[in-house]
This record gives structure tokens, sequence and C-alpha cells, in this order.
């Protein structure tokens, strides 16, 4: 039976709800260290609202509440009242400390790192490496970075096949934005809907409380579960949109390629129903396997997933 943690390896292509742009071939970027910091914004009062992709779940608030020098003049700032400190050193890496452990500090990422480029996080056998740079159109054009983290023997050193880093969680951060969006191995992962970053809205102004700066999350897409899961021939695909707007429906494999989109259209509010039958794009039937289906409203998306068997 495939390990848990495998099954999250496919989480390589970004089922967005934002716009890809042209993938950078080159690692050059800005010199300019606010261009650097930019992806990942700490100013006290940024504020950033995430939605989990387990339906169930609550919204998820994260705050810089204050800043603060440590004795030995370290600048750090504290992520909500629980106590979580981040800073950013000379080298542009995310530097993390609990609030409970002032000795071992996590690098968290790398900012302006090159694609490829492993990072150990100093904690025991666990690695971060850079998987892409992305040129987007996300409120405007901007870059984006997706760092993996892994566990187990670093992944950057040549392994053998019985030696493969178990994937972890995977990190996307826009510049001038912070991270929208993580996943996580044995979970469902999270996407921004919101954020205010140096006094600057992200998301629908109307559902922002300026005063509180209080962000309310808006349903623009309601996706049921396919039916039958697991399925052996064919399966249907339900979905409701509460406002008009470009949808695409996208069909991916465990490791995030495109497999096949189903819709690619402006549609209206309304219900919708489509049915796959384990084809791709060229019409060929596709092995067994976990797949996973995305429905993307403008810059709005959600996903699921499913099982074909055989």
């Amino acid at each position: 039976m495939v390990k848990i943690h495998i099954i999250f390896i496919w989480m390589v292509l970004f089922f967005s709800f934002y716009s890809y742009g042209q993938d950078i071939a080159e690692n050059t970027s800005p010199s300019d260290s606010a261009y650097y910091c930019s992806f990942f914004p700490m100013h006290v009062g940024d504020k950033w609202v995430y939605k989990s992709y387990a339906a169930e779940l609550e919204p998820m608030v994260e705050e810089f509440v204050r800043d603060t020098i440590e004795a030995d003049g370290t600048h750090w700032f504290m992520q909500h009242e629980t106590g979580a400190y981040y800073t950013i050193n000379d080298s542009f890496e995310v530097i993390y400390k609990s609030y409970f452990s002032w000795v071992n500090c996590d690098t968290l990422y790398k900012l302006n790192a090159n694609i490829g480029e492993c990072w150990d996080r100093d904690r025991q056998r666990e690695y971060c490496v850079v998987d892409t740079i992305y040129s987007i159109n996300y409120y405007g054009t901007r870059k984006m970075l997706v760092i993996d983290r892994y566990t187990g023997p670093n992944p950057c050193d040549t392994l053998s096949d019985v030696n493969i880093p178990l994937w972890m969680q995977k990190t996307f951060l826009v510049s001038g934005i912070g991270i929208i969006e993580e996943w996580y191995e044995g979970g469902p992962g999270r996407y921004l809907t919101g954020a205010i970053v140096d006094g600057v809205i992200y998301g629908n102004p109307s559902d922002i409380d300026i005063d509180t700066a209080t962000i309310k999350v808006p349903d623009y897409i309601s996706l049921a579960q396919c039916y039958p899961n697991p399925f052996n021939q064919n399966t249907t695909i339900q979905y409701t949109l509460h406002t008009e707007g470009k949808v695409t429906l996208n069909i991916y494999d465990l490791k995030g390629r495109l497999v096949k989109t189903m819709i690619d259209c402006i549609q209206k509010e309304g219900s919708y129903s489509v049915e796959w039958n384990g084809s791709d794009a060229n019409n060929r039937k596709v092995q067994s396997g976990i797949y996973f289906y995305e429905v993307k409203l403008d810059q709005f998306k959600t996903i699921k997933k499913m099982i074909l068997l055989k």
C-alpha cells in the first residue's frame, strides 16, 4: 500500500486561485533587499486570512502583532499572541523560533535562493529546497517563490531508489503579499482569501472591515465530492458558482501534472455537472491511482481528491 506521505507528492503544479504566468528560466532577481523581503512581509498590523481545503474547518487569521529587539540586538517580529517569532537576516533567510525555545532557530525560507537550492532547517534530517520561481498575475505582475520541505535524506544529495526523502510541506510565497497557499503532508492545506499588507488591502474590498482590519471570507465556489469515488470507469463532478466568471475545471495526477482540462469558459451563477471518463487530453485512458479535480473561478479555486480503480 502506498504510504500516506507519498500521496501528497502530487502537489508540484499549483492548482491555483490565481493565474500562472511564464515560468522564469533564469534565477536572477532584483538585488534590492526590499524585493527579497517582500516575499515574507513583516509590518505590525499585517494580516492574512486563510481558508482550509477541509470545508469543516474555520478560516485561519494570522497577524503580526508586535516586534521586539532581543538582548543580542536581534530584531524579531512576533506573530500570534501565542508567540511565534520571525526575522529576516542579512542573507535574506526567514528565521523562526518558538516562544518556548530560545536556542534552536529554524531557517524557514531563503528568499533569494535559486531554483534547486537546498538548506538544512536546523532540525534533525529536515531540509528545504526551492522548487520553482514563477512570474504570475496576482494583483498585478508579481514573482512567486515555491519552497518544498522534506524530512529524511537531503533531497539535493544523490539518492538511491530506497533512500528518498519524504515530502512534508509546499509553500507558495508571492512578492508583496507573502504566503498565499500551503500544502501539508497528512493535512488538507490552506489558501489565502484576503490580506492587509503594509496598509494595502488584497481581496474583495466590500468584504473587509477597514476599521477593525477584519477580512470576511467570501464563498465563490461550492465543490462537491465526485460520485462515485473511488470509481472504475466514470465519475461525476458537481459544483456551484455563486457569481458569474471565467471557470476552469482541471484534472491533475498525483505529481501535480495536468491530465485534462474539462471546462474553460465563462459560466453564469448556478450549478453544473461534468462527467470524467478517466481519459487524458488525448482521450487515452489513464492509469489507476489518485487524481485531483480543481474548479477555479477567476482568482478563486477549490480542489478535491478522487481515486480511479481498474
